[in-house]
């Protein structure tokens, strides 16, 4: 109907229902127990959750927010989060339940732009893509405070998408060769 929207359907393409019917919502992010999602609304830039079985959903953020994850216990929602329109975008920790913004976090200029997040399987860490002179990596922000740590240590290419492996050990990446302008966030 002119916007996308978000769908769930059996892993044999049966049982198609559509999840949300605003005027466009992207992003989508599965709760660890499967009963719900959490989305960005592109009408008013701010994290929603619905039902995973559909029904209404409800507004999760008051601030704009985007690109979801939602932590291995289902408590947190990590997300690029702004809490005024002209600051530029944090690392935001908001509360599953309620939206509250519990932690935010600076990033660097570098990092703004580039796929989703992540978090660690423990929880204690959210990741993200760094694009430090046109060459990406994944960085690890533990929530605790402590100061980011590189965790890959690529010389060339751009990350495109990644995902950590539920026990942590593996991580998937889709790579994209590109030569960027030094200083470029990347071509998201």
């Amino acid at each position: 109907n002119g916007g996308p929207h978000i769908f769930r359907m059996n892993g044999d393409g049966t049982n198609l229902i559509q999840l949300t019917n605003g005027i466009a919502e992207i992003f989508a992010a599965v709760s660890p127990d499967s009963q719900w999602i959490v989305y960005q609304n592109i009408s008013d830039l701010r994290l929603w959750k619905a039902p995973i079985d559909g029904g209404n959903g409800t507004q999760l953020s008051d601030k704009l927010a985007s690109q979801a994850a939602i932590s291995p216990d289902g408590k947190m929602v990590a997300c690029r989060y702004r809490e005024q329109e002209l600051q530029p975008f944090q690392l935001g920790i908001l509360s599953f339940e309620d939206g509250k913004t519990l932690k935010t976090f600076d990033l660097p200029p570098s990092a703004l732009g580039t796929p989703a997040l992540d978090w660690t399987p423990d929880g204690k860490a959210v990741l993200y893509v760094d694009n430090r002179d046109g060459i990406a990596n994944v960085w690890s922000q533990p929530i605790d405070g402590g100061p980011a740590r590189q965790i890959t240590f690529f010389n060339t290419d751009q990350i495109f998408a990644f995902d950590l492996s539920k026990d942590g050990k593996t991580m998937a990446l889709a790579l994209v060769h590109a030569t960027l302008p030094k200083g470029s966030v990347g071509p998201y």
